[in-house]
C-alpha cells in the first residue's frame, strides 16, 4: 500500500510499484476518478521529484529576450521580469508572422496589445496598477509555452495517464522518483468564487487555449497554470517563486481538503509504467498525432517489448482469468 505524508496543503502519496502508481492514477477506478459532468482534478507529470513547479521563464538555465539582448531569468525587478516575458512573447509572435504561421486569436488588436505593454509597465502606480498576464494574451502565451518558448505558464492536463506518460518519458535518472502532481481544480474554483475581490488577482490562474489547430494540445488534453501579478511599482524586487509554494496562499491549508497531491514512485519502475500505459493506449502515437508520433512509438515499442513476458497480473485480473478458464472447461455458467 502507498505511504502518505502531509506538507501544508499538499498530500504526498508514495507508491511501492509501477502497478500501484498506475492504480492510484486510474481514471476509472482510482481515488482521483472524476464524474463525467464535473472536473475535480488536473495533472502534471514530472521526471524528477527534486524539481519544483517552477515555470521556464523563472529558471536560471532558460534564456529569454529583454530589450535587444538575451538574458537568463529571473530578473531583479518585477518590471524587468515582466518586460522580458513580453519581449520574448513578441519575438515569438514576430517570427511566426514573418513565416506566415497562423496564431490563435491573431488580429491587429493583438498586435497593438503587444506593442503597448512596455509603456503600461512604465506608468504602473498604486492608483493605476497593471495586471500581468492579461487575458487577451493567454492564448499566445499558451502556444509559446507548448512549443518550448520560456513563459510563466506551466503545462497541465485533464488526463492522469497523460501526466504519467510525461513523467516516464522525460525521466533521465534511475536514482530518483517520478512524480505526478494532482491539483484540486474543484477546491480552487470554489475558493475563487467565495473570495472574489475586485482589483485583486488570484495568486495563480488556470486557463485553456484553442486546440482546434493544435493537434498535440488537443490529444494531450492540455491546459495551463500561471502566476498573476498586480504591479504598482515596476522597480519592486521580483521573487521567482515555484507554484507549489503559492498553493497555501491560493487555498488555506486549514481547509478540510488538500489543495494538491504528489504521487511518487521510484524511477526504476519507469519501464514497467511505460508498458502499462502502452497497454492502456497511452503512447507516443496517441499523444503526438501524425508521423512524428508514429516514429516515436516505433522506438517506444522496442522498449516495452522487453517487459511483456515478465509483467504479472494483479490478483483481481488473475482471479478473473482463472474463473474464465474454469467456466469454459466446465462447459457451463
Amino acid at each position: 500500500m502507498p505511504t502518505y505524508r502531509r506538507a501544508g496543503s499538499v498530500i504526498e502519496i508514495e507508491c511501492a510499484s509501477a502497478a500501484e502508481f498506475v492504480a492510484v492514477l486510474d481514471p476509472l477506478l482510482g481515488p482521483f476518478a472524476q464524474p463525467a459532468h464535473l472536473t475535480m482534478y488536473i495533472f502534471r507529470g514530472m521526471a524528477s521529484a527534486r524539481h519544483a513547479l517552477l515555470p521556464s521563464a523563472y529558471r536560471p538555465q532558460s534564456t529569454i529576450y529583454h530589450g535587444a539582448e538575451w538574458v537568463h531569468p529571473p530578473l531583479i525587478t518585477i518590471g524587468d521580469q515582466c518586460e522580458s516575458e513580453i519581449d520574448t512573447l513578441q519575438k515569438f509572435f514576430e517570427i511566426a508572422a514573418r513565416h506566415g504561421v497562423r496564431l490563435p486569436e491573431d488580429s491587429q488588436l493583438l498586435r497593438s496589445e503587444l506593442d503597448s505593454w512596455g509603456g503600461r509597465l512604465f506608468r504602473a502606480e498604486p492608483t493605476n496598477p497593471v495586471f500581468w498576464p492579461p487575458s487577451n494574451l493567454l492564448s499566445l502565451i499558451a502556444l509559446a509555452q507548448h512549443y518550448g518558448v520560456p513563459t510563466r505558464a506551466l503545462d497541465w492536463t485533464w488526463s492522469a495517464l497523460t501526466a504519467a506518460y510525461f513523467a516516464v518519458s522525460e525521466a533521465v535518472s534511475a536514482d530518483d522518483h517520478l512524480v505526478v502532481w494532482i491539483f484540486s481544480y474543484l477546491a480552487e474554483m470554489l475558493e475563487r468564487i467565495a473570495s472574489l475581490t475586485p482589483g485583486k488577482p488570484r495568486p495563480l490562474i488556470l486557463f485553456t487555449a484553442p486546440g482546434a489547430e493544435n493537434d498535440n494540445l488537443q490529444a494531450q488534453r492540455g491546459l495551463f497554470m500561471a502566476q498573476a501579478h498586480r504591479i504598482e511599482d515596476k522597480t519592486e524586487p521580483f521573487e521567482a517563486r515555484s507554484y507549489d509554494d503559492l498553493f497555501d496562499a491560493l487555498v488555506p491549508p486549514s481547509r478540510r481538503l488538500p489543495t494538491a497531491y504528489r504521487v511518487l514512485v521510484r524511477s526504476s519502475e519507469g519501464p514497467e509504467i511505460r508498458w502499462l500505459l502502452s497497454s492502456a493506449g497511452v503512447t507516443d502515437g496517441s499523444l503526438f498525432p501524425g508521423l512524428w508520433g508514429v516514429a516515436r512509438e516505433f522506438k517506444e515499442e522496442r522498449l516495452v517489448a522487453r517487459l511483456n513476458a515478465g509483467t504479472t497480473l494483479t490478483p483481481f485480473a488473475s482471479q478473473v482469468q482463472h474463473d474464465i478458464v474454469r467456466t469454459f472447461q466446465s462447459g457451463g455458467a
